[in-house]
Order: structure tokens, then sequence, then C-alpha cells
């Protein structure tokens, strides 16, 4: 029967292979700050088991002063401190290829309860790390790309609405002073004819759908008085709501007296319209109320309706793969001013879309 030195052994050994399958490296730090490295950490550090340098002195070299100063630190606290804890640092290979490592360190004490040794494991995060940094980058420069078009969406508005304002509104408008004069030469026993009728009806149905187009494209009100007297002006005009529905409108004190940078406005204004078109086309909801609020010099806007609700992540799925572009518009407009979009809902139980913006620091 093999004696407790050999099961001791037997037990480092298995240790040893299984830590090192996985890219672990295990080390034990003195009170004196004598250290012990194992193999594996060794390599970590971009060296062979076999140089002839010592643990603290390949510690120091693969760091600048800046960073061997926290790192050391960071060790001494752990073991006179007697705290678990954990950290990450940046090193440098002899080959000058930088890497990441993360390490674990927990103190050991001997019978009588004195610090006998600091025990730590350390691992590879440079790839983790790589892949965290690409995803930032990926989302600051999806957040751009989405800034521009947003930018170039609000641009185009602007010039299709002042084109249809200038070139088609007018020619609708010259039409009607020309019928309004040929209809009142008309012989008396022809003003009552169906066509000239019919013409009427359509040349003021062109109009009123060249307004409603401009309104859609450019939000009266909105670049002059600010993101309340565009609300209101939006949520109060005819036809806003259906038979049945109740929508409610209200802004904080501080709100009415606040503006914010264009974007930021244009993109709320955006999310609010939407959120309320599909409370009102698709909730059956009694009620959709608008809440503005002023959070310091940031705001948070809320639409909350008691509609039947959705499967939120049944609605996504298809949002992305049936072309429905509204909630991918607002989380898009929201994204494009750093702004923090929730959507809490649940069938049978209402939808409320929370807006949060905070300016940057």
């Amino acid at each position: 029967m093999p004696d407790s030195t050999q099961v001791n052994d037997v037990a480092t050994a298995r240790l040893a292979m299984a830590t090192s399958a996985v890219g672990i490296s295990q080390w034990e730090m003195l009170p004196d700050f004598t250290v012990f490295w194992d193999d594996q950490t060794y390599r970590l550090y971009g060296h062979e088991p076999d140089t002839g340098m010592t643990p603290g002195a390949i510690f120091q070299q693969a760091q600048t002063a800046a960073n061997y100063k926290v790192t050391s630190a960071w060790l001494r606290q752990a073991i006179t401190q007697d705290t678990s804890s954990i950290g990450e640092f940046k090193i440098c290979w002899p080959n000058g290829e930088l890497r990441y490592l993360a390490a674990r360190a927990c103190v050991q004490r001997d019978a009588a309860g004195h610090v006998k040794s600091l025990l730590g494991v350390s691992w590879d995060i440079t790839e983790q790390r790589r892949a965290r940094l690409a995803a930032r980058q990926h989302r600051r420069d999806l957040v751009a790309l989405t800034r521009r078009l947003m930018n170039q969406e609000q641009d185009t508005c602007r010039k299709l609405s002042q084109a249809l304002h200038d070139q088609l509104g007018q020619t609708l408008a010259a039409i009607r002073l020309n019928f309004d004069a040929l209809q009142a030469d008309l012989p008396a026993d022809q003003s009552n004819c169906v066509y000239p009728q019919r013409l009427d009806q359509l040349i003021t149905l062109a109009i009123s759908q060249v307004r409603c187009s401009l309104v859609e494209l450019r939000p009266p009100l909105l670049e002059e008085l600010g993101l309340i007297a565009a609300l209101e002006h939006e949520l109060g005009g005819p036809g806003t709501t259906r038979p049945g529905t109740e929508l409610i409108f209200e802004a904080s004190a501080q709100a009415q007296v606040q503006r914010w940078p264009a974007p930021v406005e244009f993109a709320c204004f955006m999310i609010a319209r939407e959120a309320v078109t599909n409370a009102l086309r698709h909730a059956q909801a009694n009620l959709v109320l608008v809440r503005l609020e002023a959070a310091g010099t940031g705001l948070a806007i809320s639409i909350t309706d008691d509609g039947v609700g959705y499967d939120s992540v049944q609605q996504q799925d298809v949002a992305h793969q049936a072309g429905h572009l509204g909630l991918v518009g607002m989380h898009e407009r929201a994204q494009a001013i750093n702004a923090v979009l929730t959507i809490q809902t649940a069938p049978a139980q209402g939808t409320q879309v929370n807006l949060q913006w905070t300016p940057p620091v």
C-alpha cells in the first residue's frame, strides 16, 4: 500500500498534468517574496523552464516599470493583508510579443495560523482580451456608422421635405388656384357635373397627402421649439388615436424648459413616434401614456400601453427574419446617440418602451 508521500506525489503529478492541459500554471510566493514557479508558469512568460533567470527577474523584466509597480503591490497586499484576489496584467515576451495574463492567489497558513505562503494560479487571456477589444471596437464602429446613417437620414429628409414643399406643394397650390378659377367660370348647368367634383376631391387629397408626408419627413416644431412641443403636436394631432384609446402625454417641470442636442431630440422623437404607432396599430390598448423626464442634463422617455403585449424574444426573431424594422429601427436610433433602449412586455401584460440618454462625459 503506498504511503502518504507517494499519494501526495501522484496527486501533485495529476494536478500538474490537468492544469498544464488547460494552460493554467501554478506558483507560490513566500513571506520574504521568494517566488517558485512550475514549468507552465515559465512558458506563460515566454521562457523555457531551464532558463537561467529567476522567476522574480523574469516577472520584472516582462513588465514596464509602471506595470511592475502595480502587480508587485497587488502581490504584496495579497500576502500581507491575507486577501484572496484576482488580477489581470500585461507582459512582454522576450521576442517582443505582448501577452495578457490573469492570476488568482490565496494565502496559506501553518498550524499556528501564521502566513505560510501565497499560492496562486495564472492563465493566458490574450485571445479573450483581443476578442473583447475587437468586439468593443466593432461596437464603436457600428455606433459611428449608425450615427452617420441617422445624420444622412435627417439631411435627406430635410432636402426631400424642402423639395416637396417648394416644388410639388407649390405646383398643387397652383393647380388648386387654377381649378377654382376654372370652376367659377363654368356655366351654371355644368357646375354640378361629377367630373369637376371628382377632380376637386383629388386635388384636395393630393395636397393633404403632401402635408402628411412633410410631417413624416420633418416633424413640425422639433427644430424650432424642441422635443416637448413636437411631441405635443404629434400626439395631439387629428387622427393620432383610434376610437376607444386614450393617449396621454406628460412631461416633468424640468423637461418643459430644457433642450437637448438636435440629434438626441430627433432620435427620441422618432422612437416615441414608432412606439406610439405600434401601440395604436397592434396593441389594442385602451391607454397609451408617454412620459418625458429630464435626468440631470440627460433625459428619460417611456411609452407605456395596457394592450395585448407580445413575446419579446419571438418578436425580435421575427423582426430580423421577416424585415419588420420598427423595433430594429428604434434600437439603431438609440445606439446612434449612445442611449439605452429597453422594452418590457409579455403576452396580455402590455408594453413599456424606455429610452434613457446620458450626455457623454
